[in-house]
């Protein structure tokens, strides 16, 4: 039995609801195409905002450290704050973002010492560079 009929025995009377037509889906969209900045600029530009968000340190890591950005590359950065900033954190990231042009991605410093895998602890580590002490 199939449910149209199945529907009608249970509800006398009630027709098959017209298939849902769904619109086709959108295009896949590109990954950015902006190079990030250089390691300098980036530098440059966090400084200040370093100062007024109280960052007492800032570390970059992934392609950027290591000097192979590509098209579409995001900036991973680590931060110290004197006190964690809570939600904040968000915010943070998000400005980073528009200060750089790029997708930005800030982890604390205790969530990089408190990562359970130790592969990606590991290639964290090993790329990250000081941009900003202060």
């Amino acid at each position: 039995m199939n449910r149209s009929t199945a529907n009608s025995k249970l509800h006398p009377g009630a027709s098959r609801a017209p298939d849902l037509v769904l619109p086709p889906p959108l295009p896949s969209q590109p990954r950015g195409t902006a190079l990030p900045p250089s390691l300098a600029e980036i530098t440059r530009r966090l400084a200040p905002f370093c100062r007024q968000h109280g960052i007492t340190r800032l570390e970059i890591f992934g392609s950027v450290a290591r000097g192979d950005t590509t098209p579409g590359s995001d900036v991973d950065l680590i931060a110290t704050f004197p006190e964690h900033p809570g939600l904040a954190i968000v915010t943070i990231e998000e400005e980073c973002g528009k200060l750089l042009g790029v997708p930005v991605h800030l982890l604390t410093v205790e969530s990089v010492d408190e990562m359970d895998n130790p592969y990606r602890k590991e290639n964290i580590q090993r790329d990250r560079r000081t941009i900003y002490a202060g």
